[in-house]
């Protein structure tokens, strides 16, 4: 699976980098079919305080799966963001088996 990163006017240590590429390539034991993954880092300040937003796209057959998190954190988003893509890996995995099962029945 190829990862993109990347991260529009800020600077992410290479132990970040590093961590998401970890962190994201691991999904492929769950689920060989993931094709790619683009994420996107981003700072923001919402009422004084500086919010992180982590975005991951991955394409995946018969489409794509999409997560966005907002933490104190990059590292705290990636922890939420893998697990809103697990919960959807999953989703997508029993998706097309029951779309396989249904075939085969006919």
């Amino acid at each position: 699976m190829e990862i993109t990163i990347e991260s529009p006017h800020i600077e992410i240590s290479l132990e970040l980098q590093k961590e998401i590429n970890a962190r994201l390539s691991g999904l492929i034991k769950m689920y060989d079919r993931i094709v790619s993954c683009e994420v996107i880092l981003k700072k923001e300040k919402r009422d004084g305080q500086k919010d992180y937003c982590m975005e991951a796209k991955l394409l995946v057959p018969k489409g794509f799966l999409f997560a966005a998190e907002n933490a104190e954190s990059f590292e705290t988003a990636l922890d939420k963001l893998v697990e809103d893509i697990k919960r959807q890996l999953n989703w997508h995995k029993e998706k097309l088996q029951g779309a396989h099962h249904q075939v085969n029945l006919n």
